[in-house]
């Protein structure tokens, strides 16, 4: 592949990001005006589009926050939740503290997932076994 192409590659990446970073802030601002479903609609796209994990991660700890407080639209919402915690707190997203913080709450409140106070407690001692 010639140079000339590859840094039309990465041009087109860089700008896919930007858009994609675009769009998440956009999501957020939706979601301090309540507006749920622009909110959902946004975070959505960029989980099932976005070619960049960090992003896609970032808007799966969102998401993951409405979707524990069922404000969501659909069935399984708490399960979501929590299943999308997991994956952002197995990365290495600035969110992973977080969603260790909201994976105690989930295990010791039975959110998402059968109440386990030993797993919150493994969790809240930085010493998890296994998750789940």
């Amino acid at each position: 592949m010639s140079k000339e192409k590859k840094k039309k590659l990465n041009t087109n990446n860089k700008e896919s990001e930007d858009s994609y970073r675009h769009l998440l802030k956009l999501a957020i601002a939706e979601l301090n005006k309540n507006n749920y479903s622009a909110f959902i609609c946004s975070l959505t796209s960029v989980i099932d589009h976005c070619k960049q994990e960090n992003l896609a991660i970032e808007a799966k700890f969102w998401l993951a926050l409405i979707y524990e407080k069922g404000l969501g639209f659909g069935s399984n919402e708490k399960n979501q939740a929590f299943n999308y915690y997991e994956e952002v707190f197995d990365s290495n997203s600035k969110f992973k503290e977080k969603a260790r913080d909201h994976l105690i709450m989930c295990y010791s409140q039975g959110i998402g997932v059968k109440k386990d106070v030993s797993k919150a407690e493994e969790l809240y001692s930085g010493k998890p076994k296994k998750i789940k």
